[in-house]
């Protein structure tokens, strides 16, 4: 870490600029989803940690950076302000739907998710995480058997600011997903594939 917080980047134009580090593995709780596959990757991106927090919670940018993705809705939102006066929470918290489509599979996956996102304490930069929700029996907009509905146990995206540098942020992402009925192996196959894509496409906005 630098001054106030903050974070000590490579400098532009190196090797480093471009890596992105990918760790996975298991947790060893032993309770719901603990068997399943956890990704956890790291990278610089050439935005602020503002432009990239703002550009994660805005659901209709998905597809900005998601390939897999085919939409993301706001069915609930209950704060919409990083700054709302009187609150205790702080930040924009709200329950989205959303659907993908990884190469590896056939079906569709849905996801009801809450997400909550707000800057960190000492304000070096923002978290957002995201949850697994359900409300309860409702129909669903395809046929029975296209779809799976699937569970992001955690998720969580952690924007750091750079050190001398307000256009750039380290970001750790970690994401644990359960999707009923796909083999252990193609989970972990599709995670890793995601963890490094969702880096690619976001560094590819930058260049734009």
């Amino acid at each position: 870490k630098g001054g106030g917080g903050a974070v000590v980047a490579p400098p532009k134009g190196s090797a480093y600029e471009k890596s992105v580090l990918i760790w996975s593995g298991q947790f060893q709780h032993g309770l719901y989803g603990g068997d399943l596959p956890t990704v956890r990757a790291m990278g610089l991106v050439n935005m602020s940690p503002r432009a990239i927090v703002d550009l994660l919670v805005d659901s209709s940018r998905v597809h900005e950076y998601n390939k897999m993705s085919l939409g993301r809705t706001d069915v609930l939102v209950l704060q919409n302000n990083f700054e709302e006066e009187g609150s205790p929470f702080p930040g924009i918290t709200k329950v989205v739907q959303s659907e993908s489509q990884p190469p590896l599979l056939r079906k569709r996956l849905q996801f009801v998710t809450l997400m909550h996102a707000r800057r960190l304490e000492g304000g070096n930069g923002y978290i957002i995480v995201s949850r697994a929700v359900t409300r309860g029996e409702e129909p669903v907009d395809v046929k029975p058997g296209d779809i799976l509905r699937s569970e992001i146990l955690m998720g969580i995206n952690i924007i750091l600011d750079v050190e001398g540098d307000e256009n750039r942020a380290i970001m750790i992402n970690q994401n644990h997903i359960r999707s009923p009925m796909v083999p252990l192996f193609i989970a972990k196959k599709i995670g890793l594939a995601a963890a490094e894509g969702f880096f690619d496409d976001i560094r590819a906005l930058r260049s734009t």
